[in-house]
């Protein structure tokens, strides 16, 4: 049950990914109410989960307004909506940075993976006849299978990567669509006045990543790179 004092907000499904330098650690976004309204923060799970202790005592901040980091975020989210060149180049370079970390050719290694799956069920089957026939020891048989398992193991972790890496290109190629189809349509006005939900939404497919420095400056990583920062005063390199 809810403690009436912190309130986890769940208005929000689409909300940013914010992390804490310090810790390494995702912020939670929660809510206080007070005087009658509801203040939500951005705040280390850690100091949620552990105490003041339990995040570095570097930082400046143990929470942040999620309306101020919002609002930064946003101003420089609106601005690189009102590029579309610049949105594309930087859409392009994503997905050619998503192609090279497949390494090799997706469809021959899944393939591959695939065949070995069927030579483990293959040679299982083998083993087990010779058992039945008593040409090998229960002990020769529990061996073999144990190697047979950890082989069908490392193939089914290889094609859940390789799956992973293929499902994460196909986002990213329908991410790339709409944002340079539909949003770069919106006059200005109507993209200021979109909802919560539709700015969190956006964030998502840009791949926004807010990393919050001790100092409380914001740090910013996404389609268009890393290493921007955010602040009251606006964009640093």
């Amino acid at each position: 049950m809810d403690s009436p004092k912190l309130i986890r907000r769940q208005e929000w499904r689409e909300q940013l990914i914010v992390e804490i330098s310090a810790c390494g650690t995702r912020m939670t976004q929660y809510a206080v109410p007070r005087r009658g309204r509801i203040y939500a923060y951005y705040k280390c799970a850690r100091l949620l989960r552990f105490g003041k202790d339990g995040c570095s005592p570097d930082r400046v901040r143990t929470n942040h307004r999620a309306e101020e980091v919002e609002r930064s975020v946003w101003e420089f989210v609106s601005g690189l909506m009102r590029d579309p060149e610049q949105l594309r180049e930087d859409l392009e370079r994503m997905m050619e940075l998503e192609r090279r970390g497949t390494h090799g050719n997706p469809k021959r290694e899944t393939k591959e993976w695939l065949d070995k799956l069927a030579e483990v069920d293959s040679e299982r089957r083998s083993y087990i006849k010779l058992a039945v026939r008593g040409t090998i020891t229960d002990l020769e048989l529990d061996e073999a299978l144990g190697e047979l398992e950890e082989t069908r193991a490392t193939a089914e972790r290889e094609l859940a990567t390789l799956e992973n890496q293929q499902e994460a290109l196909e986002a990213l190629e329908l991410d790339r669509d709409v944002l340079l189809e539909h949003y770069p349509a919106i006059a200005p006005e109507a993209l200021d006045s979109l909802i919560p939900e539709k700015r969190h939404r956006l964030c998502k497919m840009l791949r926004i990543t807010v990393i919050v420095q001790p100092d409380t400056t914001l740090e910013l990583s996404g389609v268009f790179g890393e290493g921007l920062s955010v602040s009251n005063q606006g964009l640093v390199s």
